[in-house]
């Protein structure tokens, strides 16, 4: 596998990484280990994970409801 290393750690840039290793085995288990960083809380990453895992629930609002309201509740939804 190729590593992904850019000058600068974005939130696009976590979440084209996290897209271009599981593109490379869709059907993986993966599991990622990530610190505390706000680009691992995203509501990108949020939304990517939910769209390859199939999950087909009302996210909510980036800033005011459901599980995209705040770092937090995004926070939970990778537990």
């Amino acid at each position: 596998m190729e590593p992904s290393i850019g000058p600068r750690r974005t939130e696009i840039d976590f979440v084209n990484h996290i897209e271009q290793t599981i593109d490379k085995d869709p059907e993986a288990g993966w599991i990622f280990i990530v610190d505390q960083l706000n680009t691992h809380r995203s509501e990108s990453l949020v939304q990517l994970v939910a769209e390859r895992c199939q999950i087909n629930t009302d996210l909510g609002v980036k800033g005011k409801k459901g599980i995209l309201a705040s770092m937090k509740t995004r926070w939970c939804f990778f537990k």
